[in-house]
């Protein structure tokens, strides 16, 4: 329904997200820029965001397929 819609649409705008900051420090480190901590720092934010949005596209594919409770670490 409209909520399923609006999920998956607020976890696919999450994912470009980070997708986007993520290939940015990519860029970063293949042109030969500094490692530094503020950048290790970044990494580490944006791969935390990674994993909450994986954790929230499970839950959500559970309840979407009622098994919400297969998905719950």
């Amino acid at each position: 329904g409209e909520e399923t819609l609006t999920a998956v649409s607020t976890l696919l705008a999450q994912c470009s997200k980070v997708g986007t900051n993520l290939n940015q420090l990519a860029r970063h480190f293949n042109s030969g820029g500094a490692d530094t901590e503020q950048i290790r720092a970044k990494i580490l934010d944006e791969l935390a965001d990674l994993t909450a949005f994986r954790l929230h596209a499970e839950k959500v594919l559970g309840e979407l397929y009622g098994n919400a409770q297969a998905y719950r670490l």
